[in-house]
């Protein structure tokens, strides 16, 4: 997984839904901090984190694709 391009994407996709890093790291129960090093590519949304940025854009809900 290329870091650059999914930092890139995460900001591109806040910024598209008008959302702060703050407000995005409210839904993901994470801190915001968090969500800065994912968009500056020093660190990467763990699985659960991932799941939870798809259902806020995406709405698709990974949970309901297990059942």
């Amino acid at each position: 997984m290329n870091q650059y391009v999914t930092g890139a994407v995460i900001k591109e996709l806040r910024e598209k839904y008008h959302l702060t890093q703050a407000e995005l790291a409210v839904k993901l129960n994470v801190s915001d901090k968090t969500v800065s090093k994912w968009e500056t590519a020093k660190g990467y949304p763990d699985i659960t984190n991932s799941a939870g940025i798809w259902h806020i854009y995406y709405g698709i809900d990974f949970r309901k694709c297990h059942q």
